[in-house]
């Protein structure tokens, strides 16, 4: 008897247990069981609207987009360089401002006397007048031709016309003439010319003469004028 229920009870048991884990176990559904319907009252979507394209982007219709404005600058113009003096500026530089000078000579009589040593000094202050280089000063000469002194003291001016480094010139001066034979005196004229060339802005060169004559002496003469400096 008490085998039978000990039986009966077990048999009880595991039809129990077999019973719970029966309602425990779920099967997931299968995507056909799966409903794609949207609940009853929701919003059912519509199609999403096609994306327009951006203006100027490919496939965009309309008018394109206007290119952005270029503002071309004029190119930036090079400064000149710095020039140098003309060779005309070398000249009217060497004429202008103060002129101090010493210059020996050769003295020539024009009555066939011997010739004889001459020595002047000039000062004087140039002044640039247009074309033209103008020069007044004075003028001291002493010579010895043949034994004798010759003396004058000549007031004037020079006149210079520069030309590149070409520079033609005219003078002229008035003043008293002295001459030791016979203590005589008188006028002294003077007159002359030539031209200097100035390759560089402190050398020139060049070559000149003059007359001089002491009216009422019957004194006149010839000088060769020789430009040097450097």
């Amino acid at each position: 008897m008490r085998s039978r229920a000990s039986s009966s009870l077990a048999a009880q048991l595991l039809a129990s247990t077999a019973l719970a884990a029966a309602g425990l176990v779920w099967t997931a559904p299968s995507a056909a069981q799966v409903s794609t319907e949207p609940p009853p009252g929701a919003a059912t979507p519509g199609p999403s609207p096609a994306s327009e394209p951006m203006p100027g982007a490919p496939g965009a219709t309309g008018t394109p987009a206007a290119a952005p404005a270029r503002y071309d600058l004029p190119p930036a113009e090079a400064e000149p360089a710095p020039q140098g003096p003309t060779a005309r500026d070398r000249v009217v530089a060497y004429y202008t401002g103060l002129q101090l000078g010493i210059s020996p000579g050769i003295i020539i009589p024009t009555n066939g006397g011997d010739p004889g040593f001459l020595l002047s000094l000039y000062g004087g202050y140039g002044i640039e007048a247009g074309s033209t280089v103008i020069i007044p000063g004075i003028r001291a000469t002493g010579a010895w031709p043949s034994g004798e002194f010759i003396g004058t003291v000549l007031p004037g001016a020079k006149v210079v016309f520069p030309v590149g480094a070409f520079a033609p010139y005219v003078e002229g001066g008035v003043g008293p003439g002295y001459v030791s034979v016979g203590q005589k005196t008188g006028l002294a004229l003077r007159a002359g010319l030539g031209f200097s060339v100035h390759p560089s802005s402190r050398f020139a060169i060049g070559l000149g003469a003059a007359y001089e004559t002491i009216t009422g002496t019957g004194v006149s003469w010839l000088g060769p004028v020789l430009i040097l400096s450097f």
